[in-house]
């Protein structure tokens, strides 16, 4: 297996907190980059203060952003702590989620990909399976998503989203003045669109003044339930907006 020289360039693309390049190893599956620690401590998850108890060490290999045509990939050790504080459990490296396969930028390239295409698509071209790509996409929208204690909607934008194959639906809710989503909840029934607004309160539904939507009933129906708004509903096929109440 040969062995790449190091440069102050790997070593500074791949610096990341608490650890170090070591290694660089080629072979028919990519790159393997192996980090070293740079200190005998761990951080705390939970407090965020040096922890010196380290219960046991494993080792992990996850998938970074390319290089080049190649795939890349990190290894390194990590550890499994007990907090004087009271936290028991694994550290939390800042460049990779708990449990996660994949690095938080390689992430962000797949979230990224998946916004300008479809999951196959996406997946395609990162190289991972698409149910791989499916979990990220997922697990960045909910970040997207605000709470709804803060939040006086006046004018929503509702959709429903493909989530996989078999006809599954995600209803997506948009506040169109602040151009984010707030809500998204399972299928696309009445009976799902019926839980947002029980969720957001009857006072915040009634300041509702407008919904756009495509032109489906069960959502239509549930907005006369629960709202005195406008609905403008957009024809997909005709390219078209008309206004009822």
């Amino acid at each position: 297996m040969p062995r790449l020289k190091l440069s102050p360039l790997f070593r500074n693309l791949f610096d990341f907190h608490g650890f170090k390049l070591c290694d660089i190893r080629e072979d028919e599956h990519g790159i393997t980059l192996v980090l070293d620690r740079t200190r005998m401590t761990a951080d705390c998850p939970a407090c965020g203060k040096r922890c010196a108890s380290i219960e046991d060490t494993y080792t992990r290999r996850i998938r970074d952003l390319d290089l080049g045509l190649k795939q890349c990939f990190l290894v390194f050790d990590e550890r499994k702590i007990r907090c004087r504080f009271g936290y028991r459990g694994v550290e939390n490296p800042d460049f990779v989620d708990k449990y996660s396969l994949y690095t938080k930028r390689f992430e962000d390239y797949v979230s990224m990909l998946c916004a300008k295409m479809t999951l196959t698509d996406a997946a395609l071209v990162a190289a991972i399976d698409w149910k791989a790509a499916k979990r990220i996409d997922k697990k960045y929208l909910s970040r997207l998503v605000t709470g709804l204690d803060d939040l006086n909607p006046r004018r929503l934008g509702i959709d429903e989203v493909a989530y996989e194959k078999g006809h599954n639906y995600l209803t997506v809710v948009r506040d169109i003045d602040h151009g984010k989503v707030i809500w998204v909840g399972q299928m696309r029934k009445k009976e799902t669109l019926d839980v947002f607004f029980t969720e957001l309160g009857e006072e915040k539904c009634a300041r509702i003044e407008v919904c756009v939507l495509d032109m489906w009933d069960p959502y239509i129906a549930s907005i006369h339930e629960h709202t005195h708004a406008a609905i403008v509903t957009i024809c997909s096929t005709l390219q078209r907006k008309s206004t009822t109440r």
